[in-house]
């Protein structure tokens, strides 16, 4: 199976796992290697919810590598839970390997020394069950990097010359990775290093950036326990790094204006590649536009780079709107490149007519999706423009992507559409604050206009059901305390409901979840202090809205699908909490918030036509 069509091969084809469910844990398995754990996570939840037929034993395959794909997402409760499932059918290492990968993980949490050390055991523990019972390679050079880091040297020793007979002989990725570690922990470094080297040049190979991230993350461990010094041989490692890019649309002669003309597409795709190789980029996330954009994505597929596709809007529309007359060959240029995307992310299934701002979401959501992916396999990501340099032009999605992705502290570089003396690296951009809503109410004179928004949206549960003399604390603590809080905090959102239902609409993603959390604690207290038979669901969505002039309340209101998917998600979620979707959880990455985080807990509205939404937990 090609990595790069993971994502076509799940998304056109899942329906085979009702006649092979093991191809759902085999492509669970391919996923967690190179890093797309939702995936895996999504795999899993469709697989064990709609396949009837599974067996006993590809069950319990599906069921490890979902604890893994928690795991590894940060999922640690649920991942145990897993298991605990699990546990009585267990017959090789792989179960007691990742039983000791919770618990390290957890460790790896902690901030109390001894109380890390206390799950450093555990998880030592459970690895070693796996090397005494099975004789399993994985779990013994685990048992024993774990036994180095908690300071039993000898014992280290002793377990990684038994785990040492036991690495099967070939050139696998896992067998270069095992010996490697036995030679660091045995004290042999130059032949640690020739086998990380290996390890690491066949990883490449095969794109598997989530295990380079993994192992250099264990070598990293028992170089500090050994040497004091965690990069000692971080030279071994190469995960290279996550590029994203957006450019100018190319110009038909006939343009009265023209800043992309043809005749510069040659000097712009050699710029293009040479910024691809000297930044060692390997997985790449853009648009495909006629243009640039294309040739940003042939490029890195001829430099044999994964590619990721954001498109704004559906293929059709996609095609009617950013490649039809624009001369040349781009329609068939995009589909070459189409079918060799990893993966295809449409954001808005509808038409629009308001490209600026469909293309301004999409460039955020693109550079959310790079920040995401690096956080994953804990890489370093650049960004790449194809822009004049006017900062002025309101026809100019690119200067909008440069001033907001120069916010979020990313590394920029520009290259002029036909001048390479004005190519350079751009610096600008203050680090994004908190701040009201400044410009969502300005009159255009169209009377509409399309902007990117952080929605929150509130469902009182049994509001019907309020007795006459609970509404009084429903309007005046509820409500009035919610009121209250934006004022004292200086918040302007846009603001609407009725009834059990609210809406606010804000500019950024950070302030939302500010508020969201400080509501939720809000709702808490009264609902406690009055006892109030009532309940809540709050729920953070990112999306572009319009924002128009509503003729029946005779004034500015925001519409569009963003609202109508928000409400959907919102039949899906439970009581007491606050959740986030998936564009406002990466937005947030991007973004580099502090103040809260989204954990990753499962797809809801899932069927066989529909893959579902992804939702998150905010805390």
């Amino acid at each position: 199976m090609k990595s790069h069509s993971l994502y076509n091969l799940w998304f056109e084809t899942k329906n085979i796992i009702f006649d092979d469910p093991m191809q759902a844990y085999q492509w669970m398995k391919k996923a967690n290697s190179i890093g797309e754990h939702l995936l895996a996570i999504e795999i899993a939840e469709f697989t064990l919810n709609n396949v009837e037929n599974l067996t006993e034993t590809i069950s319990v395959k599906i069921r490890q590598q979902f604890a893994l794909a928690c795991a590894r997402t940060g999922l640690i409760e649920k991942a145990k839970l897993i298991l605990e499932e699990i546990k009585n059918y267990a017959n090789d290492g792989e179960f007691y390997g990742l039983f000791g990968r919770i618990f390290k993980d957890l460790a790896n949490r902690e901030k109390d020394l001894q109380s890390k050390n206390i799950l450093y055991l555990e998880s030592r523990n459970s690895y070693l069950k796996g090397l005494d019972i099975f004789n399993d390679y994985y779990c013994g050079i685990n048992a024993s990097a774990l036994t180095t880091i908690l300071g039993e040297i000898d014992f280290s020793k002793e377990i990684a010359l038994r785990t040492k007979k036991l690495i099967p002989v070939g050139e696998d990725y896992w067998s270069y990775a095992t010996n490697a570690e036995v030679a660091l922990i045995l004290g042999n470094i130059e032949e640690a290093k020739q086998f990380y080297f290996k390890a690491n040049h066949l990883a490449v190979f095969e794109k598997r950036w989530a295990d380079i991230a993994s192992t250099r993350k264990q070598c990293r461990l028992l170089c500090s326990s050994l040497h004091k010094n965690q990069k000692l041989l971080d030279d071994c490692f190469s995960i290279g790094r996550i590029g994203f890019f957006s450019g100018h649309t190319i110009d038909p002669d006939s343009s009265e204006k023209i800043i992309f003309p043809t005749n510069a597409n040659p000097s712009v795709e050699v710029r293009i590649k040479r910024w691809l190789s000297d930044f060692d980029i390997q997985i790449v996330y853009s648009s495909a536009r006629a243009g640039s954009e294309i040739i940003f994505l042939e490029s890195a597929l001829a430099l044999g780079i994964e590619i990721n596709m954001v498109l704004p809007f559906r293929v059709e529309l996609f095609i009617e709107k950013c490649l039809m007359n624009r001369g040349s060959n781009w329609i068939e240029r995009f589909h070459q490149i189409y079918q060799y995307a990893n993966s295809i992310i449409v954001l808005n299934e509808d038409s629009s007519d308001f490209l600026i701002s469909s293309y301004e979401f999409c460039n955020r959501i693109l550079a959310a999706k790079a920040s995401s992916r690096a956080k994953s396999i804990d890489t370093e990501m650049r960004a790449l423009v194809l822009w004049d340099g006017n900062p002025s032009d309101e026809e100019n999605d690119i200067a909008e992507a440069v001033k907001y992705w120069a916010k979020s502290r990313i590394q920029i570089q520009v290259i002029h559409p036909t001048n390479e003396m004005l190519d350079s690296k751009y610096e600008d951009g203050d680090p994004l604050q908190e701040k009201p809503f400044p410009q969502i109410y300005r009159v255009t004179t169209e009377g509409i206009r399309t902007v990117v928004t952080s929605l929150l949206s509130i469902k009182f549960h049994r509001y019907q059901s309020l007795k006459e003399n609970e509404y009084t604390f429903f309007f005046k603590e509820l409500l009035g305390g919610i009121s209250i809080y934006f004022a004292e905090k200086g918040m302007f959102p846009a603001k609407y409901g009725l009834g059990g239902n609210y809406l606010f609409v804000w500019e950024n993603a950070k302030e939302a979840g500010i508020a969201a959390l400080a509501i939720s604690s809000l709702i808490r207290k009264v609902i406690k202090e009055h006892q109030i038979d009532i309940d809540f669901t709050i729920c953070l969505h990112l999306a572009p809205l319009q924002n128009i002039i509503n003729s029946v309340l005779n004034q500015y209101s925001f519409e569009g699908p963003g609202i109508a998917r928000l409400n959907e998600i919102m039949n899906y979620l439970s009581e007491g909490q606050v959740f986030a979707s998936e564009t406002f959880s990466e937005i947030s990455i991007l973004e580099k918030t502090r103040e809260y985080t989204c954990e990753y807990i499962g797809t809801v509205g899932i069927s066989k036509l529909f893959s579902g939404y992804k939702i998150y937990s905010v805390s």
